[in-house]
């Protein structure tokens, strides 16, 4: 059986003081030089850049994001007791989202940010404008599942702007075609149950939107505290409004745990 290579984590813990000091201007560097205005640079080195930086923070999937959403998003990662580590976040808060508006730039940023699980109010504002009418629904997911791992408090227009792509999300994926695996409604179970989590104002923002009524929108009544009773309502006054109305096994399930 072939060795396998030690990971980054392992090799860090064990790296004498004069070692520490020098990944951590190495780190600082390549921050200065591959992102800085005046930087030549092509994108495929950036990328290098940012997957050396996720390495240097931590290689190992964290064990309890092994298939769910987070799996892309979560790792055992060394603390902010580690210089160079303090220099990547530093380094990302500054200049996420990238100034010259590369999606695949900004999306590894955004990553590695959800991996730090940042707590700079700033990010967390910018990470949510990434989300709009017009944006993709898949990036949507994406920065959705950002910032249900970035820790900063949320604000009024956080939690409408958050409950708004929720519920945008299955009108703009059948815009698009856009097919959704078997595991599709548990996966948004458990991203909307850790936003609401991080903002105890998000269901009841759900429920007040004026859009929320569709059978898809059955997977946002999962989260603890969410008014299920309301929900089947609002339910029930759409299907008495449209006789077309597409139940689903879902949006049945929610009228029958009410009913009992």
């Amino acid at each position: 059986m072939a060795n396998r290579r030690p990971r980054w984590t392992f090799v860090l813990q064990n790296a004498t003081a004069e070692e520490r000091e020098q990944i951590y201007k190495r780190v600082a560097r390549c921050g200065r030089i591959y992102f800085s205005p005046e930087d030549c640079s092509c994108e495929e080195d950036r990328q290098k850049v940012l997957r050396e930086w996720q390495r240097l923070i931590g290689d190992k999937i964290l064990p309890a994001a092994h298939g769910t959403v987070w799996e892309g998003y979560a790792r055992e990662r060394l603390s902010d007791d580690w210089p160079h580590v303090r220099s990547i976040r530093d380094s990302l808060r500054l200049r996420f989202p990238y100034a010259y508006h590369s999606a695949d730039i900004d999306r590894e940023m955004s990553r590695l940010l959800a991996i730090l699980e940042d707590d700079d109010k700033g990010v967390l504002e910018r990470t949510a404008k990434k989300v709009s009418a017009k944006s993709d629904p898949i990036e949507d997911i994406h920065y959705l599942i950002v910032l249900s791992r970035l820790r900063a408090a949320r604000s009024k227009e956080i939690t409408w702007s958050t409950a708004t792509a929720l519920l945008a999300l299955d009108a703009k994926l059948d815009a698009r075609k856009a097919n959704r695996d078997s595991n599709w409604p548990l996966r948004m179970i458990e991203l909307h149950r850790e936003l609401a989590r991080k903002d105890p104002a998000l269901n009841n923002a759900i429920l007040a939107d004026d859009a929320f009524g569709r059978p898809d929108h059955a997977i946002w009544t999962h989260a603890p505290g969410f008014d299920r009773k309301k929900a089947a309502s609002v339910f029930l006054a759409r299907a008495a409004k449209d006789r077309s109305y597409p139940w689903s096994a879902r949006t049945c399930a929610v009228d029958r745990r009410i009913a009992r």
